[in-house]
């Protein structure tokens, strides 16, 4: 197992950064270094900028003194549950210094607590370039803070498995996992009352399962498996997250070539909890930039 790490962390006062700030010691690792960066445009105010009372975006001397407010008490609140972190307050707009930032820093894990973080997750995993964490606009409360953390991966192809065991990696050793497939069928039907091809779908789906968990219990780790019989994929998936509540949901984002990229960005939106997106096993990052010139496009941005 990977020890020290690194996960870069991008926040920029919004709901969903509150989010990521309550929820973050849950899904990481305690033994991991967590950089965390507080990102403010100097172009334009955010919605909950103006509720706090902030009115001209070239103030920025106020804003910047609230940011490095809301730093500090986000980094104490991880340092009180056990995280090794730090941070810093950055001008630019959250996607581009999320982006180079993490060319720089080199992170295992990139996490968006910021608007519209879904959308950058989903982008920066098809890509190929890292694992990344999204937080929604439709997250749950969280459900509880003791216990080891609950991890639901979907599971749709034989590639889904050997992306899914980086998980064993950047996640908390005690985490429990449920791997999850969506059968063709009709949704609430008793077995009894399957078709033909309804158990036909359920038996492959069963033995998918099987050979995934076979994966991840080489590695120490034992998790239960769970299909689902729904014809629509997203919203068989989205109904037993629902009902689940999980500390975090794990998207490979295409270890097949078929898989839509509507259905991965349809998903991650809607998830009533925190998606992980993992790019396929076994894809290069693409080639960085030189450090000193990625310093210097995000001083110019």
């Amino acid at each position: 197992m990977k020890s020290n790490v690194k996960v870069l962390v991008a926040l920029d006062g919004s709901p969903e950064s509150a989010s990521a700030v309550e929820r973050l010691p849950r899904i990481l690792r305690p033994d991991g270094e967590v950089m965390c960066l507080w990102v403010l445009d100097p172009e334009r105010l955010s919605a909950w900028e103006r509720e706090a009372g902030h009115r001209d975006p070239r103030r920025l001397r106020s804003r910047w003194k609230t940011a490095r407010g809301d730093l500090r008490r986000a980094l104490g609140t991880w340092r009180r549950q056990g995280l090794r972190c730090r941070g810093e307050v950055l001008l630019g707009s959250p996607e581009r210094v999320a982006r180079v930032e993490a060319d720089i820093e080199e992170p295992d894990l990139l996490v968006l607590g910021v608007a519209q973080g879904w959308r950058d997750a989903l982008r920066e995993a098809l890509g190929a370039r890292l694992p990344v964490v999204g937080f929604g606009p439709r997250l749950h409360p969280l459900r509880s803070v003791r216990g080891p953390a609950e991890v639901s991966v979907a599971v749709e192809h034989e590639g889904d498995a050997r992306t899914a065991i980086r998980l064993l990696e950047l996640l908390p050793a005690e985490a429990r996992y449920r791997l999850l497939h969506v059968a063709r069928g009709r949704p609430g039907v008793p077995p009894w009352e399957w078709s033909a091809r309804e158990r036909l779908a359920d038996a492959e789906a069963r033995d998918l399962l099987r050979c995934a968990a076979a994966s991840f219990e080489a590695r120490g780790a034992e998790p239960r498996l769970h299909v689902v019989h729904d014809d629509d994929v997203v919203r068989g998936l989205l109904d037993v997250l629902e009902q689940d509540l999980p500390d975090l949901f794990v998207l490979t984002s295409g270890s097949a070539p078929s898989r839509p990229a509507s259905r991965a960005r349809r998903l991650v939106r809607a998830s009533p909890v925190p998606t992980l997106v993992l790019p396929p096993a076994g894809v290069a990052r693409p080639e960085r930039l030189p450090r000193r010139l990625l310093r210097r496009l995000l001083q110019a941005a």
